[in-house]
């Protein structure tokens, strides 16, 4: 296995919708001490209602794996969970960060965004995702906040 694959293989393992959870829950919880319950509950919805769309049209379009990927999974392929949570996260962060003036916050930001793009990027090399349900990932991690915020605001 090249070093690229492993990369990726381990990028995959510390993505999981677990781990964004935690991230969300913490972000949630210094947001609310914060005194920005409005940007609590933007982060939390995006995060519940990005996994719920992307859980629907897993079940709904029930589009199998990849034959050769190089880890094996056995929920369905489209779109990538990994890609629509780490996109819905970044976006819905960067968005919060930038409305509460935080110092730094677009250089945070591109950081964030570079994660996400290492997450997408991971999933096409581990071969447990095409490029096409990547894409429709990242579609729904931005359409999804996007359409919460516009709600909440």
């Amino acid at each position: 296995m090249s070093k690229t694959v492993r990369l990726a293989t381990f990028v995959d393992r510390i993505t999981s919708p677990i781990v964004f959870a935690g991230f969300v829950l913490f972000a949630c919880v210094f947001l609310y001490f914060e005194g920005n319950l409005q940007e609590a509950k933007i982060l939390i919805l995006s995060f519940v209602a990005t996994i719920f769309v992307t859980g629907i049209l897993k079940i709904t379009l029930k589009k199998d794996r990849r034959s050769d990927a190089l880890i094996l999974l056995n929920d369905y392929a489209f779109p990538s969970g990994h890609a629509s949570g780490a996109v819905s996260f970044a976006f819905a962060i960067s968005y919060i960060l930038m409305s509460i003036n935080l110092p730094r916050a677009d250089a945070l930001v591109g950081v964030i965004f570079m994660i996400a793009l290492c997450i997408g990027i991971s999933r096409v090399l581990i071969r447990v995702h095409t490029r096409i349900e990547v894409y429709a990932g990242v579609a729904i991690g931005i359409l999804v906040p996007l359409l919460v915020i516009m709600l909440l605001e």
